[in-house]
């Protein structure tokens, strides 16, 4: 009776020994997986900031692709302007010059007039 009793206890303990080597596995299962979970979630934010600098490197391209369109079009629109305003200046010179030769003509012939 002694010996069915040990043997029943020990069967006892291995039982409750495979229940905790059970959940022990349980735990160390469930562990991981809230690990994985955590990553997955972490890499998946990770992503969306990515995503984010991204789209907004894409739009600072934009920016500067369109300022610098409008730049290039405020230097040629000053580029012309500078033409016209160089053009107009020559005309002024050559009106003065012929003003001058006009003046110049005018008082010879009242020179000799006289």
């Amino acid at each position: 009776q002694e010996e069915r009793a040990r043997i029943a206890q020990k069967e006892a303990e291995a039982k409750k020994q495979a229940q905790l080597d059970k959940e022990a596995k349980e735990e160390a299962a469930a562990k991981a997986a809230a690990e994985q979970a955590e990553a997955a979630l972490r890499q998946e934010e990770a992503q969306k900031e990515a995503e984010r600098a991204a789209h907004e490197a894409a739009e600072a391209a934009k920016r500067a692709a369109a300022d610098a369109r409008r730049k290039s079009q405020t230097d040629a629109e000053a580029m012309r302007q500078a033409v016209a305003l160089e053009e107009a200046a020559k005309k002024a010179a050559e009106a003065e010059v012929k003003m001058h030769e006009e003046s110049e003509r005018a008082r010879i012939a009242a020179e000799e007039a006289e």
